[in-house]
């Protein structure tokens, strides 16, 4: 089931919801922390290492599914994305380009080698790769993976404190934690290019109802 209002134009409420519900959530996981109880992902060192690793072939691709719209960046209506897009290539500048940061990551672990991985841990990569190259024929579906991907999830949250426990470089997921602000940072612009491309006419029910499959795409990874 998909967790989406019915109509695009609660999306901001629920929105700005979610992003309450995961502020509350994590203020009770450093209450429980505070209290005494353990890590709630990474026991030890190796469990975050072995996460960083099996992540890896997602965060090496970061943004790819928004590649398709670079052509159409006139278009005040993709814009957004484009912008989005940019954000995660650092807008140039190698040192904030976010798929070199988490190769700089694993390097400084010792995890660069990453060819020995099951093969489903490449399986959200290379999906966010074929909406990159398929934008053109499925673009509601690109917008609303990119809704699903830029909401802030308590998981990024809870990961950066427990791997800065842990003596880990937690910069790439604090970069992410900024820019997906409900506010004004990434996930209020997914918000706009859903808004902002849904059709005036009969189509926008059916467009909307694409977007929701993919948000729900991304939600399954």
């Amino acid at each position: 089931p998909c967790e989406l209002p019915q109509s695009p134009y609660e999306l901001a409420d629920w929105s700005t919801r979610q992003q309450q519900r995961v502020t509350q959530d994590y203020a009770d996981y450093l209450n429980g922390r505070h209290a005494g109880e353990g890590r709630r992902y990474f026991p030890r060192k190796a469990d975050a290492l072995h996460f960083l690793r099996a992540v890896a072939p997602t965060k090496l691709v970061d943004g790819a599914w928004l590649y398709g719209v670079l052509p159409h960046w006139r278009d005040y209506r993709v814009y957004p994305l484009v912008r989005t897009y940019l954000d995660e290539l650092g807008d140039g500048v190698a040192s904030q380009n976010h798929a070199l940061l988490y190769r700089r990551l694993l390097a400084s672990e010792g995890c660069e080698d990453i060819l020995e991985l099951d093969d489903g841990l490449y399986r959200q990569g290379a999906i966010q790769l074929a909406l990159g190259l398929l934008a053109e024929e499925f673009l509601p579906e690109v917008i609303g993976y990119n809704l699903g991907h830029e909401q802030l999830p308590l998981d990024m949250l809870i990961s950066a404190y427990e791997l800065k426990e842990l003596d880990i470089d937690t910069y790439y997921f604090q970069l992410h934690m900024n820019i997906d602000s409900g506010s004004g940072g990434h996930a209020a612009k997914a918000v706009q290019s859903v808004l902002t491309n849904l059709p005036r006419t009969g189509e926008a029910q059916a467009f909307y109802l694409r977007v929701m499959r993919g948000y729900m795409l991304n939600r399954l990874g």
